[in-house]
């Protein structure tokens, strides 16, 4: 029996209705997670999020609204990852709660978790800016994905470097040797995260962007400069 299970908590100074909004609405997904979303919320109903090119559909499988959301990914290598949102007011805020569980038992799942634990908590700080700064506001979210070789360090500090150069940021969140992450203010003080994803030799690059309010007017100019010089960064195999 598999028993691994995942679980990140986070206050946020927020109602629980803003939370449980950005957490379950369509719209409200594009201010912290992803950059496009359908969502049916009721039991077996369409969990659909995008995150650039990439998208996947899951199943709601239990739902009490507006504490609990328990969505059910598509199965890989005979496993089906459940993830679970649980928002709990506290004090006069709220903790939101993620927890995942239904991981294979292989050596192979073991980077996945780790993956998925730094993702969702640099998510949920994603999350607190939007409900604790933003809420109410109409949001737009992009992402960009790079490939490299050589040391995941290396490409960290790379990342990080042209973060510096082409983002007007006071400073950036970085955590490494995965995520980087900064408030930027030419995007209506939305936010860039990136992560860097590696199994060894080579790896993988995602970044995010997200712009609140009159900042999506620039949003795609961002991330056309953006993408210019991820991929002068780090450029495609077989490139020049």
């Amino acid at each position: 029996m598999n028993d691994r299970e995942l679980e990140i908590e986070l206050d946020v100074d927020a109602a629980p209705e803003a939370v449980w909004y950005a957490l379950t609405d369509a719209e409200g997904l594009l201010g912290w997670f992803a950059s496009d979303a359908r969502t049916e919320l009721r039991p077996d109903g369409d969990w659909e999020l995008a995150s650039g090119e990439y998208r996947m559909t899951s199943r709601v499988d239990e739902i009490e609204a507006p504490k609990r959301l328990r969505v059910v990914a598509p199965p890989r290598e005979g496993f089906a990852v459940a993830t679970e949102f649980v928002v709990e007011a506290r004090g006069g805020g709220t903790v939101v709660r993620i927890v995942e569980s239904g991981f294979g038992p292989a050596e192979s799942w073991d980077d996945e978790i780790r993956s998925r634990e730094s993702g969702w908590t640099r998510y949920l700080e994603n999350l607190r800016h939007y409900v604790e700064n933003h809420a109410g506001e109409v949001a737009a979210a992009d992402y960009l994905y790079a490939t490299f070789s050589g040391a995941a360090a290396s490409a960290y500090d790379a990342l990080a470097t042209l973060l510096r150069a082409e983002l007007e940021v006071s400073a950036l969140e970085e955590h490494p040797p995965r995520t980087v992450a900064a408030r930027v203010p030419e995007l209506g003080d939305g936010r860039v995260l990136g992560s860097i994803e590696s199994t060894g030799e080579d790896g993988m690059i995602w970044l995010q962007l997200i712009a609140y309010g009159d900042g999506r007017e620039q949003l795609e100019a961002v991330r056309d400069r953006i993408r210019d010089r991820l991929t002068a960064a780090f450029p495609p195999a077989g490139a020049g």
